[in-house]
């Protein structure tokens, strides 16, 4: 993707929170929280999760190619009013050669 695109479209600061394995309680241990910049749509539509069950989605967080590859499904996300919002599904777009382009993280 273009890099004055990228620049333009990908303004809004979003913050992850990188989720490692459960502790004794089952709770999941958060790390450092990595910043980037997304670019976030809000629509209602309705998504099949991981696991086969339908869920719907509030918002949508595009990102860059070099960012959305590192996030898994089991970390969590905060931007604008969404704090620590759990994601639903992460899917990614590829271009030629089956690059990715472009990753969409839905949120609740």
């Amino acid at each position: 993707m273009n890099n004055r695109i990228i620049d333009l479209m990908f303004t809004t600061p979003i913050t992850v929170y990188p989720t490692e394995s459960k502790d004794s309680a089952g709770d999941r241990v958060e790390s450092t929280p990595i910043n980037v910049y997304g670019y976030v749509y809000d629509e209602v539509i309705v998504i099949t999760n991981d696991l086969g069950e339908k869920e719907v989605s509030t918002r949508q967080i595009y990102l860059p190619l070099d960012v959305v590859s590192s996030i898994k499904t089991s970390y969590r996300v905060s931007c604008l009013d969404s704090d620590k919002a759990r994601i639903i599904k992460r899917q990614e777009y590829r271009g030629r050669r089956s690059r990715t382009l472009i990753g969409v993280l839905y949120l609740p």
